[in-house]
């Protein structure tokens, strides 16, 4: 009889978790990052990820809310509030602390660039960047990793990744620190001739990830996580990434 009541229990427990995590509503947050995330003409929030996004929601049978803001204000209510979602993030050793990961959905490799016509630009190694002003995003994982490697008096921050395209085309700063894919699909979705720019120096390899407040309940990860196997399996990943980029 006690053996019963127990196992009525659980169940009962189960059941009640499971309704709450269907009840909830995620706010999953980001700032403008064509193809990743951005605002279509008609004020929708599309793109690569937002689509992975919305697969993973569908599987999981948990609603969310997508936000477009100021990558360091999304950052900042990923790293303090419960239920949020935030997206495209490099995986860190720091993140891993601060967030629970869900992923990778996509590699990529980054690399610094320069304006070709900048023939006195020569690197070597990280080291020779000491020369020269280097963009970055505010709280990009570039602008993070260059910082923990001692070259924070280096660097020059903008606060959206077009405004920091725009300096350096400009030359308000020598060399751009930017993925290879998403910087070829930023420069041919603004006009600019590829021919203006080069790659100098191999950086690292990105791993992309989706991640959750701490406070977000460890259900609905182990949702998303689960979900996100089953969109690999089935061929999901591979169709989105093929509509936004050219990837073979």
């Amino acid at each position: 009889m006690m053996a019963k009541k127990i196992l009525c229990l659980l169940v009962l427990t189960i059941i009640l978790n499971f309704s709450n995590v269907l009840a909830l509503e995620l706010q999953i947050v980001s700032d403008p990052f064509a193809p990743l995330g951005y605002e279509s003409r008609d004020g929708e929030i599309v793109g690569l990820t937002v689509d992975v996004i919305r697969a993973l929601l569908e599987e999981t049978e948990i609603k969310g809310k997508f936000l477009m803001l100021p990558w360091a204000r999304a950052y900042h209510m990923a790293k303090t509030e419960e239920n949020i979602l935030i997206y495209s993030l490099v995986k860190t050793e720091e993140r891993q602390k601060i967030f629970k990961l869900v992923g990778p959905f996509l590699h990529e490799r980054a690399y610094l660039y320069k304006l070709k016509k900048r023939k006195d630009i020569r690197l070597d190694s990280l080291d020779d960047i000491w020369k020269y002003r280097v963009g970055v995003v505010n709280e990009y994982y570039a602008h993070q990793y260059l910082v923990s490697e001692g070259f924070e008096e280096l660097l020059d921050i903008a606060v959206t990744p077009e405004l920091n395209l725009k300096k350096f085309i400009v030359g308000r700063f020598d060399l751009l620190v930017f993925g290879e894919v998403f910087f070829n699909y930023q420069i041919k979705e603004k006009g600019y001739n590829p021919d203006l720019f080069e790659k100098v120096l191999y950086v690292m390899l990105n791993e992309i990830y989706l991640a959750f407040s701490q406070k977000t309940d460890d259900e609905i990860v182990k949702r998303f996580e689960q979900a996100l196997k089953r969109i690999k399996l089935n061929g999901t990943i591979d169709k989105i990434t093929r509509k936004y980029l050219e990837i073979k």
